[in-house]
């Protein structure tokens, strides 16, 4: 996975756990899809962001940091942030 973005995956990962798209995360956070892409694909949210979205997902907030294995972003948990990003 190389220079893999592990805060992107913990998100796509959780969201696909909890069958949550990423719009419905953005309405949780009181933000638009847009600023919370721009946060998620960057990977180096604020300790205050990261608060916010491990609050939400109920998750510590070291937990959205945690390296992703390749098995767990296999199949099971395919990238679907693009998908969810323009709905």
């Amino acid at each position: 996975m190389g220079t893999t973005n592990h805060f992107r995956a913990r998100i796509e990962i959780l969201l696909k756990a909890r069958g949550w798209s990423f719009r419905e995360l953005a309405r949780m956070l009181g933000k638009s899809a847009p600023r919370i892409r721009d946060i998620v694909e960057r990977g180096d949210p604020k300790t205050s962001t990261l608060r916010e979205f491990a609050e939400a997902l109920s998750v510590a907030p070291e937990d959205l940091l945690e390296e992703v294995t390749p098995e767990e972003y296999g199949e099971k948990f395919l990238p679907t942030f693009q998908q969810n990003a323009t709905e």
